[in-house]
């Protein structure tokens, strides 16, 4: 019993401390974007991404509530307030809800949408990537395969791809958008889902990503 406990306490420090790395990554990553692009100084940046992990939470938290309706409402899904709080979150929803926080946030900092957009939407590939790590670690997100870790390496990739884009002024906001929908769109086909409505919805949500990455006028360069 108490090897038990001790073994689920080291992977809930393994899950969050990787959730910590990513987040971590993340941030020096969009430093380093918001340099190239210069789009906010240094204190306003750090306000914006404050702001951008609230909304990102906020988004997933409203997505994962959104993709297990059912479970939810069946009592099945988030006993407590507790793990309300700690668990039970959506990437996808985050991801979205980032297109709206770039209005927002251009507004707030009165800059170009899409220059917010630039330093944040290329940088959840490998937040993603690394979050999937952890996804791992807590056994969740599981697949007939072990999706976690093909969801990492794949987004790790896109990542690198982009970051080769950028090096070279290539138009970025588009592809990126399109390679995440299109990445979690074909391996969502091997997750295991507890139902088929959840399968639908996240599918869904997939396409709505891709149609807004082919529609999005970015210009062909970035400057």
């Amino acid at each position: 019993m108490h090897v038990v406990i001790i073994m689920d306490t080291i992977k809930i420090i393994l899950y969050f401390s990787v959730i910590f790395i990513g987040f971590l990554i993340n941030f020096i990553s969009v430093v380093i974007y918001n340099k190239k692009y210069r789009v906010l100084n240094f204190e306003n940046l750090i306000i914006s991404y404050i702001l951008f992990i609230i909304s990102f939470l906020v988004f997933s938290k409203i997505g994962y509530i959104i993709i297990n309706r059912n479970l939810i409402i069946d009592n099945k899904v988030l006993p407590n307030i507790v793990n309300f709080f700690l668990f039970g979150y959506a990437f996808i929803g985050g991801y979205i809800g980032l297109f709206v926080y770039s209005y927002f946030s251009s507004k707030i900092f009165k800059c170009n949408k899409l220059d917010i957009m630039k330093i944040y939407i290329p940088n959840m590939l490998i937040l993603y990537s690394i979050l999937k790590i952890g996804c791992f670690i807590n056994g969740c997100c599981k697949g007939i395969i072990p999706i976690q870790i093909i969801e990492s390496i794949c987004n790790l990739i896109a990542y690198i791809y982009i970051c080769i884009l950028v090096k070279n002024n290539k138009n970025i906001l588009n592809i990126s958008i399109i390679i995440f929908g299109l990445l979690r769109l074909i391996l969502s086909i091997f997750r295991i889902y507890n139902a088929l409505y959840i399968f639908v919805i996240v599918e869904v949500m997939c396409i709505i990503i891709i149609i807004y990455g082919l529609n999005l006028k970015t210009g062909e360069v970035d400057k």
